[in-house]
């Protein structure tokens, strides 16, 4: 519906409309945090659009980056030491947020935990420190659990974590079998503990990817090779997790090797759905609810997302592509920005209305990971400019009687009785939109600074995860 149409006017009249826009990035691995790249994207719009109304919504998938999202929701962040996936010990983070408590497995066996010079360290690393973390959350008897699975070092099938929970497993002479990576390959019965060690909390997976445990699309194969593993190491994991599989079969009667989901984070997921019943969730789509980000879409004129890389895994569950699709459903506009973008992939290159990538914005000097910052902002700006130019011209798309803002993280601005001038934009083209009321559900930064400076310090809004 087409009414109350309110005119930006970039000469400075007396018009109190703002764009509305909600800013929902993923990390740049290497690069940048899903923070940082909120903030960036925020200084960007801000330079073009200096009185719009921008909500940040750091995003996470479910891997690096769940539990600092959590923090923003109003999560209670606890940690312990466990092993890491090399068995060193590292410091680990889990969440509470009411009666729901959450599991990062990359806190305990993410990639940033081992290094390249590390020998065999793709076929060596185990999850045994997730299942360290998950007897701890346990603890206090949970609701629920749920584990964000992405950007481990693992591709052991979960056996890590039963190890850590008490699992025992026999080779097919009934002999016991030590619990080390090395036993993968061997076992041929799993014995399961005595008593419940999850006792009777719900456990879900919230997954990166829809890829399944085994074959071309599987853990070992598509992911191993980004752990670092050689063609050979890569024959050797999906060896292991084949005879894996078939020891949950064959020991509970649950087949995991073809499900949905079931080869994130090096084959987690489906060691938790044949061990402990555990359900899978997008955790891309678990967190854009839990931080609110449909309502926030709602309102929006332009939403921007973005991630390191769009190809062909960012269809398969990555945020870029949830969003994109919330926003789609809501009527908005999506731009989208990448480290680096497969354009011979058809379904990037309809997600979005434009697409930019830091890659192609380098100028003599600069460098894509390095400079990740300055490039996410000029290009960002260049998108933002194009955007206004080209697509707003007809008046707001929002109903009168729009409810008021979610939680999120509006950039401070000052509400000006004057829309005041639009930089970098000639013309006097409307857009579309009116700014959000301000209400008791408006989690609002105040004072001044750049946004890099709150970008991780987000007010913090009671969400409940029940």
């Amino acid at each position: 519906m087409q009414k109350n149409r309110r005119p930006y006017d970039t000469r400075g009249a007396a018009s109190t409309a703002a764009p509305v826009v909600v800013i929902a990035p993923d990390k740049f691995r290497g690069s940048m945090t899903a923070g940082e790249a909120a903030a960036a994207l925020a200084d960007a719009v801000r330079a073009v659009l200096p009185n719009a109304h921008i909500s940040l919504f750091p995003m996470s998938d479910g891997g690096e980056g769940t539990i600092e999202g959590l923090r923003s929701a109003g999560a209670e962040i606890r940690g312990r030491q466990v092993s890491g996936p090399l068995g060193q010990p590292v410091f680990a983070r889990w969440a509470q947020l009411g009666t729901v408590h959450y599991v990062e497995a990359a806190q305990a066996c993410g990639l940033e935990l081992v290094t390249a010079d590390e020998e065999r360290r793709a076929v060596r690393a185990t999850s045994f420190g997730v299942g360290e973390l998950l007897r701890t959350a346990a603890e206090g008897s949970p609701r629920r659990i749920v584990v964000g699975l992405g950007g481990t070092a693992s591709t052991d099938g979960g056996f890590g974590i039963a190890c850590a929970l008490g699992y025992g497993f026999l080779d097919r002479h009934c002999r016991p079998l030590p619990a080390h990576p090395d036993s993968l390959s061997q076992v041929w019965e799993i014995v399961p503990p005595a008593g419940a060690p999850l006792g009777d909390t719900e456990l879900i997976a919230a997954t990166d990817v829809d890829n399944p445990l085994l074959g071309e699309e599987g853990a070992a194969a598509v992911f191993a090779p980004q752990k670092g593993a050689s063609p050979e190491e890569v024959d050797e994991l999906e060896s292991r997790l084949v005879g894996w599989s078939a020891a949950i079969s064959r020991s509970f009667g649950r087949d995991v090797a073809g499900l949905r989901g079931a080869g994130a984070a090096g084959g987690i997921a489906g060691g938790l759905m044949g061990l402990c019943h555990a359900r899978t969730e997008p955790g891309a789509r678990l967190m854009i609810d839990l931080l609110g980000v449909p309502h926030a879409v709602r309102r929006a004129d332009l939403v921007i997302t973005g991630e390191g890389s769009l190809d062909a895994q960012t269809v398969r569950g990555k945020v870029p592509v949830s969003v994109a699709r919330l926003a789609r459903a809501a009527g908005a506009n999506v731009i989208a920005v990448a480290g680096r973008i497969d354009r011979t992939n058809a379904q990037v290159e309809h997600l979005f209305d434009a697409m930019g990538e830091l890659s192609a914005e380098t100028r003599t000097g600069e460098d894509s990971f390095n400079d990740a910052v300055a490039l996410a902002e000029r290009l960002t700006r260049r998108l933002v400019t194009d955007w206004f130019r080209s697509t707003w011209g007809t008046g707001s798309r929002h109903d009168s009687d729009r409810s008021i803002a979610p939680p999120g993280v509006p950039c401070e601005r000052p509400r000006a009785e004057s829309a005041g001038r639009l930089h970098e934009v000639d013309g006097d083209r409307p857009y579309r939109g009116r700014p959000p009321e301000e209400g008791p559900q408006c989690c609002q930064l105040r004072g001044s600074g750049d946004s890099r400076d709150h970008a991780n310090s987000i007010s913090a809004h009671p969400v409940c995860g029940s």
